[in-house]
């Protein structure tokens, strides 16, 4: 598929007419913008953020195995475990809410037609 060029498929938007002070309608759209950012920086952060594990090691496997027993945890399960289960396995209660996880992303769809 070619890429299209023309500017044909840009609608305008229709002008917003202004009040009587410009400056403070300008302000507060300013400030309006600017809380929306800080949200959307603040969701990004928590969207991205990598830092929600730990690495647990032992000298061998079989320590590895002896510990998760002990615990009660499938060791066929050993690589990916659970916080909040291992958690409450150590008699720990974990009061802080669970983040909602993000939704699906919104895709352009001429972007799509472009790469497919």
């Amino acid at each position: 598929m070619a890429i299209k060029f023309d500017n044909k498929s840009i609608t305008k938007k229709p002008v917003k007419k202004m009040g009587g002070n410009i400056e403070s309608e300008c302000l507060e759209e300013v400030n309006e913008l600017s809380e929306k950012l800080r949200a959307e920086q603040s969701t990004f952060k928590d969207n991205v953020d990598a830092n929600y594990f730990t690495v647990v090691t032992f000298n061998n496997s079989k320590q590895l195995d002896e510990f998760l027993n002990k615990l009660g945890i499938n060791p066929s399960d050993k690589q990916y475990i659970d916080g909040k289960q291992l958690a409450k396995k150590l008699g720990i209660e974990i009061t802080t809410p669970d983040k909602k996880a993000p939704g699906a992303f919104k895709v352009n769809s001429k972007l799509v037609d472009m790469v497919m």
